[in-house]
């Protein structure tokens, strides 16, 4: 969970991440149909979006339609983003409390995305500076499932660090399956991997009770002056 992909702390972090490496990724390969374009209409169409981080265990709903994010973390905790509403609300596993707070200017900005495509669009200048990545494409398999495998990968010329960014596409869909971050240091062993797995509900949870909090947990505003890391007590002050 140390990885900014696998963290899914913002609305569009983990988008932006994703999109990043679908813009490395441009084109179709080996004369394949599949295309970033492609891709890009089928995502357009997403209304419901579950992330999964594989190796920190966090759980991620988005509903681009009305504009919510819902972080089931690996420990139970739960933080609702209401990026319409402009509140968050953070629960603790134990607690018999959910609090409520203000979401600062710059997260409702950054959550009030129409789709998953805005927030790369957004990224496009800065992208356009970046070089030095050696692409791939070619047909492949994800757990059983026919995809198209994108990679980006690009070493650092000072620290020797090679990092490959994959890009797992449904040949069906056209819509990401998995993504995949490793980072390899010059004596070519793995410092970190990460991979999370995509899929596109019909529904998600209704509100933060559906995600998990107990439903005899009351809303109270969260304490003046702390910080949503201190909203909330630590499991350990619940006992």
């Amino acid at each position: 969970m140390k990885s900014p992909i696998t963290k899914l702390a913002a609305a569009a972090a983990i988008i932006v991440a994703v999109m990043l490496g679908m813009y490395v990724l441009t084109g179709s390969f080996d004369g394949s149909s599949i295309t970033k374009a492609q891709v890009r209409q089928a995502m357009e169409n997403v209304n419901w979006m579950q992330v999964t981080s594989k190796t920190g265990k966090d759980v991620v709903w988005y509903s681009f339609a009305s504009k919510v994010q819902i972080t089931i973390e690996g420990q139970g905790r739960i933080v609702y983003l209401d990026f319409n509403g402009g509140k968050k609300l953070l629960w603790n596993p134990g607690s018999q409390d959910i609090y409520e707070s203000t979401l600062g200017e710059e997260t409702r900005s950054a959550g009030s995305l129409s789709g998953p495509f805005e927030a790369v669009n957004k990224m496009f200048d800065s992208l356009e500076a970046k070089e030095g990545w050696k692409v791939t494409k070619g047909p492949g398999a994800y757990q059983g499932r026919k995809v198209a495998v994108w990679t980006a990968s690009r070493a650092s010329g000072e620290s020797g660090m090679e990092s490959t960014w994959t890009m797992y596409i449904d040949v069906d869909k056209k819509l990401p399956v998995a993504f995949t971050d490793d980072l390899k240091g010059s004596d070519g062993n793995v410092r970190h991997a990460a991979e999370i797995e995509f899929k596109y509900p019909q529904t998600g949870p209704a509100d933060i009770y559906e995600a998990g909090a107990p439903r005899s947990a009351q809303i109270k505003p969260a304490p003046e002056g702390q910080t949503s890391e201190e909203q909330a007590p630590p499991p350990d002050a619940l006992k």
